[in-house]
């Protein structure tokens, strides 16, 4: 993942965890380069929150629900 806002250390290994975990849910359906891109736009959407502990939580919400969205099973 190359993000222009440097994370927190625990920050970025809930992402790794948060892409890895979408890359396992959408697989044969959405390329793994979307799904990194995703993660990355969304990221830009949260970089001038104060308060960071949930944005994992909150891409992987908005990002699944997208995805889910664009690509149905």
């Amino acid at each position: 993942m190359a993000h222009d806002i440097q994370p927190h250390v625990d920050e970025t290994v809930q992402l790794r965890t948060v892409e890895a975990a979408l890359r396992r849910r959408f697989a044969g359906q959405v390329p793994d380069e979307t799904i990194s891109r995703e993660v990355d736009e969304g990221l830009q959407e949260f970089s001038d929150a104060p308060v960071r502990t949930f944005i994992p939580v909150l891409l992987q919400k908005r990002i699944t629900d997208r995805l889910r969205q664009a690509h149905p099973a």
